[in-house]
């Protein structure tokens, strides 16, 4: 329950939330359930404030789904675009 309902209320970093998931899942994993790594990302990014909206969408439009590295990047980046309060355009090009 703790996992689903996590959300990131900008007291820490994005970097600190999204591995406090990490620790979430990885208990769950000792337990014996087993949380695929895509459903970790969905659930982190699910997790962000509306203020990640267009980075959600972004991440909801790629094809290829992402692995935690990958998030934490992405949102570290976009996390500091909010911060610096250049939230005019976000536009998201990855390679495969």
């Amino acid at each position: 329950m703790k996992l689903i309902l996590l959300k990131y209320e900008g007291d820490e970093n994005v970097r600190q939330h999204i591995l406090k998931i990490l620790r979430i899942v990885i208990t769950l994993r000792e337990l014996g359930l087993t949380i695929v790594d895509d459903l970790m990302v969905h659930l982190a990014v699910a997790s962000l404030p509306m203020t990640f909206d267009i980075f959600k969408v972004n991440y909801s439009s790629q094809e290829r789904k992402w692995d935690l590295n990958e998030l934490l990047a992405v949102c570290v980046s976009e996390e500091d675009m909010i911060k610096k309060g250049k939230k005019e355009m976000a536009n998201l090009a990855m390679s495969t």
